[in-house]
């Protein structure tokens, strides 16, 4: 037996070509939804941040009288 008369078994795909692009395109999908999720919240935890740094005891006493407000229509 010699090379040219071996016969090699070519394997099928076992999946369409169409199927694996689908498939393929949906991940890509879902991935970039993710990335878009991830750096919109980002975002909002950056200016969430910055605004309680810049705002530093102002903001600690806001949230104490809000909290009195609170604890004092409770009571009533």
């Amino acid at each position: 037996m010699t090379t040219a008369t071996r016969h090699t078994a070519v394997l099928q795909p076992q999946v369409s070509a169409t199927v694996r692009f689908v498939t393929a395109a949906g991940v890509c999908a879902v991935l970039a939804f993710a990335w878009t999720v991830a750096e919109q919240a980002s975002h909002e935890a950056v200016q969430t941040a910055t605004v309680a740094f810049s705002n530093g005891p102002v903001h600690a006493s806001q949230v104490v009288v809000a909290g009195r407000r609170v604890a004092s229509a409770r009571r009533t």
